[in-house]
Formats: C-alpha cells, structure tokens, sequence
C-alpha cells in the first residue's frame, strides 16, 4: 500500500475573521480525544495519521483570544483531510481523501457529505458527483489538482464551488444542503468572480515575484530569506489562475503573464526518449502561462519549457527566445537528430508520447511541437520520433492549424502530465 501524509492543517477566511484548523495527535501537537497522549507505537507517525480535531475559531476586535466557535473530531467513517477551506460568514468546507468534500454549518453541524467518484464509476448517487478527470492510484484517487475552489454568496444563500483545470463546476448550496447542477442560471455570475479573484491573486504575486522566484529557486548563491507561509499558500493556487485567464480570455492579465513567463520552476526530471545522451527537464508554470498567453493572442517570447541534462545533472546550452524560429523550423530536416533540432529551433513548447499498432508490432512515438504564430493566424510543427529505432528518427515533419484552437486539449497534456 502506498503511504498517504496527512499534515495538521491551518486556514482562513478571506477577511481574517475566522481560523480553521485540523490537528492530529499523531503529529504530536495535541492530545488524543478524552485527553491521552498518543503511545509510542500509535504515537507520532510518519504516515496515515488520523484523529483529527477540527476547530473554527473567530477573531473578535479587541479581544486577546479567539473564540472557539465549535470543535469536531474525525469520524470512524471519514478519511483523514487534505485541505480546508473557510468563508467569511463561517462556513467551512473539509477535503478529505475518501475523497469526499464535507460542508460543516457556521453552527458546527455538518450538512452535506459528497463524495467524489472517478470517471470510470458507474451510478452516481443522490449525494455524489462524478468527475470528468480524475487519477486512479495505488494511494487512492486524486482529482483535485489546479483546481479553484472559492465561496460565493448571492442574497441569502451561500453556495461553494469547485471548478477543476478542466473547467467541470461542482456546486454545492450550503444553505439548502444540496448538490446544484452545473448549468445553472448563475454561471455567467461565477465566471465573473473567477475571473475577479484569479485576477486578483494574480496581480498580488506578481508584485512578490522576486520573493515567488526565491521560493521556487532549486539553487542559490545568496542564503534565503524565510518565505511567508501565506505565501506559499497563494502560490499553490497561482496555476489555477493563469488556467482560468486562458480560460476566460482575461486580456487586462495579459502584462502579469507576460512577466511570468521567466519564472524558473523545474518540476521533474526524467530521461529523454529522443536525446538519449540526456535528461529531460520539466517547467511547472511556463509551459501553462505561455498556453494562457497563446489563449489571449499573443506569442510567448519562448523561454524553455524543457531543459536537457548531462551526465552531471547540468543543462546543455540550448537557444531560446529567438525571434526568427519559424524562419529556422522551415530549414528543419527529417535527417537531423535531436541535438541538431534543439540547436536550430530550441526546446519544444511541448512533449508527448503515443504508441500504434502496426503489423502487429506496436510502435512507440514521441512528438515534438513548437506553435507559430503569422498574420493573426496559429499553427503547429509537429516532430514525430520514431522510438523504435537506433537512434530514434523523425518519421514526420508536418505543420498545420493547431489543434488546441478548437479544444483544451493543450491544457490537458500540460496539467495532467
């Protein structure tokens, strides 16, 4: 069985008025309930840690203390959480890994349990909601990732929304404990908060974007100033945001996403199937924040979305930003190896793999795409390495429309990579 972490957790509401916490005694801050200590074995663990105390707190002008609204322990028949979430007026919404989203009133009493199935599930039930994407794994499903999560309130009643990468709405009506369908006649009024409070999120980072590259920095010369936790919170949700300026074609975000296409975020390494010599280096934001400038027009200045290591883990000089590469790809021939295509065009704007079956051999691919942009009008080169040989070979060299005009599709590969 894979491990699963849970770490105690802390949030709060947008104003400050309100602290939600979850709290393990097998993380050793607290005691168990009934007030034992935790034994050695069940004690402190490294792993599936349970028993979690939740807390809402609220912070009262002028008093030393805040008050303890309500306290819940973890039920036999819940998982432990993942993440918390806490409105203004005191609603608190509890991510556990069942998965299952829990909606706790302001008053303490929980009125809405959902759980969460995968696309492969079959029936979905009266308190259930099947997501479009989700990752079956041996620690469970995942489904939740670059999503955003937020509270909306209209009138007198508060609803709370999950939009995932994918642009799928969960909607949940707090005040009438009810799963709500997506189509509802408030979307356009949920397009607009997201677009408000992505924008929002957006343009505070940008202007901690030297404190947003120190975080993300793997190596530095100078020692590292600590890094606000609040800070990393708001950085966890930055992907969602530039997901949702793409998405919502947000042109007033098109200066923030132009200054962060240089942040440097290596995310992964792996080896290369095409340039064998080498590792493949990953970005976790560029490649998405240059598909959210594509989103809105503009072409990206083109610093590498992936990067090529030797031996010794350092980077091969490869060019970037060129603004003649359209000009170099029609120079590019199917006789060249890799090194000779990263040399004359740079790193691709994305990667990704394929196999067919052909006399019933089944034949591996990798594609190579670089986008275009000319006269309003986007294309795709697309590199297609035939894997199965030694060393691979381009099997194709095609450009035509790109295909992520008429889909997220783009955005997919990037994001669930």
């Amino acid at each position: 069985m894979t491990r699963v972490f849970f770490s105690d957790l802390e949030t709060h509401s947008p104003s400050g008025r309100f602290t939600l916490t979850a709290r393990s005694p097998h993380n050793g801050a607290i005691l168990r309930r009934g007030g034992r200590k935790a034994s050695w074995w069940w004690g402190r663990r490294t792993a599936f840690q349970n028993e979690f105390r939740f807390q809402l707190l609220e912070h009262i002008p002028g008093s030393a203390e805040p008050r303890l609204v309500w306290e819940r322990w973890q039920k036999w028949n819940e998982s432990s959480p993942h993440q918390l979430f806490v409105s203004d007026t005191g609603w608190s919404i509890l991510r556990t890994h069942g998965p299952q989203l829990i909606a706790v009133s302001p008053s303490g009493r929980d009125v809405l349990r959902v759980d969460i199935l995968g696309p492969r599930e079959g029936k979905v039930g009266r308190n259930a909601w099947q997501a479009d994407h989700a990752t079956y794994t041996t620690a469970g499903l995942f489904w939740s990732k670059h999503a955003w999560p937020y509270f909306f309130r209209d009138a007198e009643t508060d609803f709370f929304i999950w939009r995932t990468h994918r642009g799928q709405r969960l909607v949940l009506d707090l005040t009438h404990a009810a799963i709500l369908p997506e189509a509802d006649v408030r979307a356009r009024e949920w397009d607009a908060a997201e677009q408000r409070d992505a924008s929002a999120l957006l343009a505070m980072l940008t202007e901690q974007l030297q404190e947003v590259q120190a975080l993300l920095s793997k190596s530095s010369t100078a020692p590292q100033k600590e890094v606000p936790s609040e800070l990393r919170k708001h950085l966890d949700r930055v992907v969602g945001a530039v997901v949702l300026v793409g998405a919502h074609r947000i042109h007033a975000c098109l200066p923030l996403l132009q200054q962060w296409e240089s942040v440097e975020d290596w995310s992964s390494v792996s080896r290369s199937s095409v340039f064998r010599e080498a590792s493949l280096e990953e970005q976790a934001f560029r490649p998405i924040v240059q598909q959210s400038l594509r989103r809105l027009g503009v072409q990206p200045r083109g610093f590498a979305a992936y990067s090529f290591l030797d031996a010794k883990h350092e980077r091969y000089a490869i060019p970037e930003c060129l603004p003649d590469r359209r000009e170099r790809a029609a120079t590019l021939e199917k006789t060249m190896s890799a090194w000779e295509v990263l040399q004359r065009v740079g790193a691709p704007d994305l990667i990704h793999h394929g196999t067919e079956l052909s006399d019933d051999v089944e034949r591996a691919f990798e594609h190579w795409e670089y986008d275009f942009q000319a006269d309003g009008q986007w294309t795709t080169l697309q590199l297609r390495w035939e894997l199965n040989s030694r060393p691979p070979f381009i099997a194709e060299l095609q450009e035509r429309p790109s295909s992520w005009l008429q889909s997220n599709a783009r955005e997919q590969a990037l994001l669930e990579r």
